[in-house]
């Protein structure tokens, strides 16, 4: 899903390049037949794109505009949900774990939720610390 939203975006945001350039080039050629070239005639012809590309292209615009907010919408959810399994908050064991979660924080100690994961990034952290030893000690 994320692939094609980003195809999507990137697709559109090609088009309306495309559709850009392409007023650039028609008002450069007019002016070009009128006999206005050169640097002149491409100044000119990027002041007149701009507002003919802002009443012309406003419906691309808007679809561009559309797609990047719900591409960028995806992302934020992705990112909301990467979160909550980070911190151990998955919407699905969620209902599980509020009875074992009471139970743990009883056995863990003060001050502690009853997760194992702090204390095994204490340990990899000892272990980094005093050279890889870890419990068995150095090895030879």
């Amino acid at each position: 899903m994320a692939n094609s939203s980003s195809g999507r975006a990137i697709g559109l945001l090609w088009l309306y390049t495309g559709l850009r350039a392409a007023v650039f080039g028609v008002m450069f050629g007019l002016l070009w037949l009128l006999d206005v070239r050169g640097l002149l005639g491409a100044l000119i012809a990027l002041v007149l794109s701009v507002p003919l590309s802002i009443v012309l292209l406003a419906r691309p615009r808007r679809k561009l505009a559309e797609s990047l907010e719900q591409h960028t919408e995806a992302r934020r959810q992705r990112e909301d949900v990467l979160r909550r399994r980070l911190r151990g908050e998955d919407d699905a064991d969620r209902a599980d774990t509020d009875d074992d979660s009471a139970t743990r924080s009883d056995t863990a100690g003060p001050g502690r939720a009853g997760d194992d994961r702090a204390d095994t990034l204490i340990d990899v952290s000892r272990d980094a610390r005093d050279g890889g030893a870890g419990a068995a000690g150095p090895t030879r």
